[in-house]
């Protein structure tokens, strides 16, 4: 799932997610969207903010593919064993890597604030 975040010409930004299907304003928006930023907050990526021109009848199509949204700066960073995970420590935060196995519990049910 990606983040989206939709700013306006008035109020308050809307935030929602993608799961993977397209996704449109709830008809009963009807405020000018501004600007657009998709992130993936558990990793801290977000694209910053992407204008839109919104006009009658205009569509605006992004098509978000892996790696995408940004490019992760390893300065500083580094990689250390703990039992059988990975982890990755960055300055603003650290990532733990798991290996799959078959005993591994299946990816729709990987609880990404488990430890």
């Amino acid at each position: 799932m990606v983040d989206l975040r939709i700013d306006f010409d008035t109020g308050q930004p809307l935030e929602s997610y993608l799961a993977g299907s397209p996704w449109t304003l709830p008809p009963s928006e009807k405020r000018r969207p501004r600007f657009v930023t998709f992130s993936k907050k558990a990793y801290r990526i977000d694209s910053g903010r992407l204008p839109l021109h919104a006009e009658e009848g205009k569509v605006a199509t992004f098509l978000l593919t892996p790696n995408d949204l940004g490019a992760v700066d390893l300065t500083g960073a580094y990689l250390e064993p703990n039992g059988d995970d990975l982890i990755l420590t960055r300055p603003d935060g650290s990532l733990s890597f798991s290996r799959l196995t078959d005993a591994s519990p299946a990816p729709s049910s990987f609880d990404p604030n488990a430890r």
